[in-house]
């Protein structure tokens, strides 16, 4: 009985922890483009950057930077000026080139998650906006923006399978540098 309630511990730490998000805000910007840009990562849904977006064109992009981190999804709460800002587009920074994860529509004044597809080692973010209108400047805007950040924690441990009579379970050979 002990041992299946040791057992049981144990998936209970491993579901919790593959299960929780952990979302962090950018720690800076690199865009002169922008209005307000440090408003899109304040932790504050009521301020936002904003941008002016030509008719029949994409927007400036708005480069969001943070420490490198292992990322394997970014959130983003952007908000349309109108129906015919409707395409949003979001890259991630590998360390020598842009790559884009995302490029199609996105729901306006809530929370949009955007999945990199894996994890990835990324230090920026950049967001743009397409404008369909064939006549009318729109205003885009960022209220917030987020990644999650799935780094190792650093427990220094490692799980082995290992064979209980019929059961498999996991044990743990290391916790934090000691057997």
């Amino acid at each position: 009985m002990k041992k299946l309630l040791i057992i049981i511990f144990i998936l209970c730490f491993i579901l919790i922890g593959i299960a929780q998000d952990n979302w962090i805000s950018p720690t800076g910007h690199d865009s002169n483009d922008w209005d307000a840009p440090q408003n899109a990562y304040d932790g504050d849904t009521d301020t936002r950057a904003s941008i002016l977006v030509n008719p029949r064109a994409w927007s400036p992009y708005l480069p969001l930077t943070f420490n490198e981190i292992d990322c394997d999804k970014v959130r983003i709460w952007p908000h349309a000026g109108s129906v015919d800002l409707n395409k949003i587009n979001v890259d991630y920074w590998d360390g020598s080139n842009w790559i884009s994860f995302y490029e199609g529509s996105f729901t306006t004044g809530q929370w949009n998650e955007f999945s990199i597809g894996s994890t990835k080692k990324i230090s920026k973010i950049r967001i743009k906006f397409y404008n369909n209108d064939q006549i009318h400047e729109i205003n885009a805007y960022v209220y917030e923006a987020m990644v999650n950040d799935v780094t190792p924690t650093g427990w220094g441990g490692k799980f082995n399978t290992v064979s209980i009579g019929k059961w498999n379970t996991v044990e743990i050979s290391k916790w934090n540098g000691v057997e």
